[in-house]
C-alpha cells in the first residue's frame, strides 16, 4: 500500500514537473517572439530615423556649400575687377613712363646739341679774350700777372680792414654779454666775501688782575718763568706795563696753548713748576677739543659731510693761522662758499668744490722741509686722510702747477683768487707792486708798433702809444686784444686790467 502510494507521488511529481517545465517553455517561446518583434520595430524605427538624420545633413551640406559656392564666386569677381583696375592703372602708368622717357631722350639730345654750342662758344670767347688780353697788354704795356697782384693786394687790403671792423664789432658784442653774465654771477659769489685783514702779532697778552701776581710768574729766582718757556715753548715778556705779561712765540698753538695755560695759573694763584706742568698739559688738550670744534663747526657751515677727525684737526688749526694778513680758516670757508656758489651756477659738482675750497690751504700747516709746494703737500695729507679724487688734485693744482680743462678746477682757481687776490684782502708788498707795473710795461711794450706803455689807477689800467705810419685805425682793437691776452698770460695781477691803444696823427706849423 504504502509503495504503491510512493508510486504514485512519484509519477505525479514526474508529470508535474513535466507539466510546469512545458508550461514555462510554452511561456519563455511566447516572450522570446514578442520581444523579437519588439526588437524589429526598434531596429526598423532606428532605420527610419537614420534615413531622415541623414536625408537632412546632406541637404544641409548642400545649402552651405550653395552658400559658400556663391561667397567665393563674389568676392573671385570682385577681386577680378581690382585686378582689371590695376592692370588699366599700370598700362596707363607704363604709357606715361614710355612717353616721359621720349621726352628725356629728346631732352638729351637737345642738352648734346647745347654741350656742343656752349664748347664751341667757349673755346671761341676764351680764343677772344686772349686776343683782347694781348692788345692790352701791349696797349698798357701792364701784365696780367701785375695787374692780378695789384688787385689781389688792394682786396686783401680792404678785407683786412672789414675783418677788423667786423672782430672790435663783434668781441664788443660778446664781451658786452660775457662781463654781464660774469658781473652777475662773480658779484654773486663775492658778496659772501667777509673776511677782514688779520693781523699776526707774533705774541699773545694775558692780563693779570693785579702787579703782584708777576712776581709769582717769575717766582724764587726765576724759576717759574724758566719752567714755563722751558715747557711752553715760548718766550714770556715781563715788564713795567701795568696788568700784562706778553707771550711771545713764532708757532701760533704753542702760543695759544701758552696763553690758556698761563690764564688757569693767573686764576688759580698757585704758580709753581708742578702746577705749570699740569696747566700745560690740561691747556693742551682744551687746545685740542677747541681745534677739533673749530673744524667741526667750519665744516658745518660749509654744508661739508664725511671728513675724517684727521682732517677736522688740520682744518681747525687753520683758525691759528695766518698768511698775508687773512687768516687761513676764514679764507678756506670763503673759498669753498665762493666755489660751490660758482659750481651751483654752471651746473658743476658743487659738493666738490666745496670739499676741495676747505682744505685747499692745510699743507700750509705742515713744518716738513720738504721741497714739495703747500698745494702738493695739501693733496698728499688730503689723500692720506681718506679724501678720494678728484679733490686731492683739485688741491694740487690750485696755484696752476699743472694745466688742466677739468671745470672745478679752474673754479676753484677762481675762488682761490677772489678770496685772495682782491683788493684789500691781503697785505701787499711794495716790491710786488713795482715788479707787477714794470712787467705790465714791457709786456704792452714788446709789441710791434708800439711807442710807448704806462700804467694808471694802480695798474688797473694801462696805456699804449702806437706809431701812426705802422698801426693803423682798424688795427687798434686788434692790437688791444692782444694786449690784453699776453697779460692774462704773463702776468699775475689781481681784478682786471683795461686796455686803450691810443693812435694820433698830429700836424704841426709855425706861423712866422
Amino acid at each position: 500500500m504504502t509503495r504503491e502510494l510512493l508510486f504514485t507521488l512519484a509519477g505525479g511529481g514526474l508529470i508535474g514537473a513535466v507539466c510546469f517545465w512545458a508550461i514555462q517553455w510554452l511561456f519563455s517561446s511566447t516572450t522570446l517572439s514578442a520581444a523579437r518583434m519588439q526588437a524589429e520595430e526598434i531596429r526598423e524605427t532606428a532605420r527610419e530615423e537614420a534615413k531622415a538624420l541623414k536625408q537632412e545633413s546632406q541637404l544641409a551640406v548642400d545649402e552651405e556649400t550653395e552658400r559658400k559656392r556663391k561667397e567665393f564666386e563674389k568676392e573671385f569677381r570682385q577681386r577680378r575687377k581690382e585686378v582689371d583696375r590695376l592692370e588699366e592703372r599700370l598700362l596707363s602708368k607704363e604709357s606715361r613712363v614710355n612717353n616721359r622717357l621720349n621726352e628725356i631722350s629728346k631732352r638729351e639730345t637737345r642738352t648734346r646739341e647745347v654741350l656742343r654750342t656752349c664748347e664751341f662758344r667757349e673755346a671761341e670767347l676764351k680764343r677772344l679774350t686772349t686776343d683782347q688780353r694781348e692788345r692790352l697788354e701791349r696797349i698798357s704795356a701792364y701784365s696780367a700777372e701785375q695787374a692780378k697782384t695789384d688787385l689781389l693786394d688792394q682786396v686783401h687790403s680792404e678785407c683786412e680792414k672789414e675783418l677788423a671792423l667786423r672782430y672790435r664789432e663783434f668781441e664788443n658784442r660778446f664781451q658786452a654779454m660775457a662781463q654781464q653774465r660774469a658781473v652777475r654771477i662773480l658779484a654773486d659769489a663775492m658778496c659772501r666775501c667777509k673776511v677782514d685783514l688779520s693781523l699776526d702779532p707774533l705774541v699773545s697778552i694775558v692780563r693779570l688782575p693785579h702787579d703782584e701776581m708777576k712776581g709769582r710768574i717769575i717766582g724764587r729766582e726765576g724759576r717759574n718763568i724758566r719752567a714755563f718757556e722751558h715747557l711752553a715753548g715760548v718766550d714770556v715778556i715781563v715788564d713795567d706795563s701795568p696788568g700784562i705779561v706778553v707771550l711771545s712765540a713764532f708757532n701760533p698753538l704753542k702760543r695759544e696753548m701758552a696763553r690758556m695755560s698761563m690764564e688757569k695759573l693767573v686764576a688759580d694763584g698757585r704758580i709753581h713748576p708742578t702746577k705749570i706742568e699740569q696747566a700745560l698739559e690740561q691747556a693742551q688738550k682744551d687746545l685740542q677739543d677747541s681745534i677739533l670744534e673749530s673744524g667741526e663747526q667750519a665744516a658745518l657751515k660749509c654744508g661739508i659731510h664725511g671728513l675724517s677727525d684727521k682732517l677736522m684737526m688740520e682744518i681747525g688749526k687753520l683758525r691759528y693761522k695766518v698768511s698775508e694778513g687773512q687768516n687761513l680758516l676764514e679764507h678756506s670757508m670763503e673759498v669753498a662758499d665762493i666755489a660751490g656758489t660758482l659750481a651751483a651756477e654752471i651746473g658743476a659738482d658743487v659738493m666738490v668744490c666745496k670739499r676741495a675750497g676747505l682744505l685747499h690751504d692745510i699743507g700750509k700747516l705742515s713744518e716738513s722741509e720738504d721741497v714739495l709746494t703747500h698745494s702738493r703737500l695739501g693733496a698728499e695729507m688730503a689723500r692720506k686722510h681718506g679724501e678720494k679724487e678728484p679733490v686731492p688734485s683739485l688741491i694740487a693744482n690750485h696755484h696752476d702747477e699743472i694745466n688742466s680743462d677739468n671745470v672745478e678746477q679752474i673754479l676753484l682757481q677762481i675762488a682761490d683768487r677772489i678770496s685772495a687776490k682782491r683788493p684789500g684782502a691781503r697785505k701787499g708788498e711794495l716790491t710786488t707792486f713795482v715788479k707787477r707795473l714794470a712787467e705790465m710795461e714791457a709786456a704792452a711794450q714788446d709789441f710791434p708798433g708800439v711807442k710807448t706803455a704806462f700804467i694808471l689807477q694802480s695798474g688797473r689800467e694801462i696805456r699804449v702809444l702806437v706809431k701812426p705810419e705802422e698801426v693803423s685805425d682798424s688795427q687798434n682793437q686788434k692790437l688791444a686784444g692782444e694786449i690784453a691776452r699776453r697779460l692774462q698770460s704773463s702776468v699775475e695781477y689781481p681784478g682786471t686790467v683795461k686796455v686803450t691803444v691810443i693812435r694820433e696823427i698830429r700836424a704841426m706849423e709855425i706861423a712866422k
